[in-house]
């Protein structure tokens, strides 16, 4: 082997693994980039999980629950009556 083959095959070596480099930093460049998009999206979904928590517990809550009753027209009943049997149904024949 010559000593320009040499030269030409370390070239092209060279170059071909500088083209590796390139297209490697590339692809995590563009990784890390979708990493990132990502883990705000995550943030964003977090928050809005917390948000919809607050938002549950304060639908829940037993004096908003009674004042949206009262705003319905509902009210609490005088009385009660509780119906009873003698038996219950599923031991009659």
């Amino acid at each position: 082997m010559s000593k320009r083959s040499i030269i030409t095959a370390i070239i092209f070596a060279s170059i071909a693994l500088g083209v590796a480099n390139i297209v490697a930093s590339s692809s995590i460049a563009t990784r890390g980039s979708k990493l990132q998009e990502l883990e705000q999206q995550a943030d964003q979904l977090e928050s809005q999980a917390h948000e919809l928590e607050r938002s549950i517990a304060s639908l829940q809550s037993l004096l908003r629950i009674e004042a949206r009753a009262n705003e319905l027209g509902l009210t609490v009943p005088a009385s009660m009556i509780t119906l009873t049997s003698p038996e219950p149904v599923a031991l009659l024949p």
